[in-house]
């Protein structure tokens, strides 16, 4: 991947963990990126919480409970990350 295409991409990963943490406020934040299967870079960014049906394991390992996750409206955080990847340089 090009220098200057990667640069833009962690940018925008750093904006969607941001605006990931003010709204949902997680327990942490984990991000992964597979490549091995996908013939594509593409990055997961995931909200995690104490209480979500994997933690502490990754969200592809066994999970441990079963769990219903009272979320804010995720349609409003969709609009939050698209105002804020408006300031990104192109």
């Amino acid at each position: 991947m090009p220098r200057e295409l990667r640069e833009q991409l962690w940018n925008i990963y750093y904006i969607v963990e941001h605006e990931m943490r003010i709204y949902y406020r997680p327990t942490k934040i984990n991000m992964a990126s597979f490549a091995n299967m996908l013939p594509r870079v593409h990055i997961h960014v995931m909200a995690r919480f104490e209480n979500d049906s994997h933690f502490p394991n990754p969200m592809w390992g066994e999970q441990l409970r079963e769990t219903k996750l009272d979320l804010p409206d995720e349609e409003e955080f969709y609009k939050r990350v698209f105002e804020a990847l408006q300031g990104l340089e192109n």
